[in-house]
């Protein structure tokens, strides 16, 4: 129980931080545990990470089917930041908030596309 109760305090300290990383990003906190929940659905394995497999399946959701191995990967490598080759929460929402900006500077971009059914303006919320 004692280990329960630690791991839950850990998720509410990590979610905190990452609202505080959304809202450095310019977004609202909504939006952000909007993200967050978009992502845990994709990351179907609980591990917090995304690997190609997690991308191509998020593109899948988001309606970007017919995408080849190359566009994966492309978008795989823009995603993955910081190189671990794997993409983490903060990696995620720092995309679709560059997708969302794209969006709003008029922008075709991979990223654009793929995250714009998701990506929303301040006013939206």
């Amino acid at each position: 129980r004692f280990i329960r109760q630690v791991k839950e305090w850990q998720a509410t300290c990590m979610r905190a931080e990452d609202r505080a990383y959304g809202v450095d990003l310019g977004l609202q906190e909504r939006m952000v545990d909007e993200f967050r929940v978009i992502f845990d659905i994709i990351d179907n394995t609980g591990s917090g990470e995304l690997d190609l497999l997690g991308v191509k399946r998020a593109c899948g959701l988001l309606g970007q089917k017919s995408l080849s191995f190359e566009e994966l990967r492309k978008i795989f490598e823009q995603l993955d930041v910081d190189g671990s080759g794997a993409i983490d929460f903060r990696e995620f929402l720092h995309m679709t908030n560059m997708a969302n900006l794209g969006k709003q500077k008029g922008r075709n971009t991979m990223a654009a596309a793929i995250f714009s059914p998701f990506s929303w303006s301040k006013d939206d919320i």
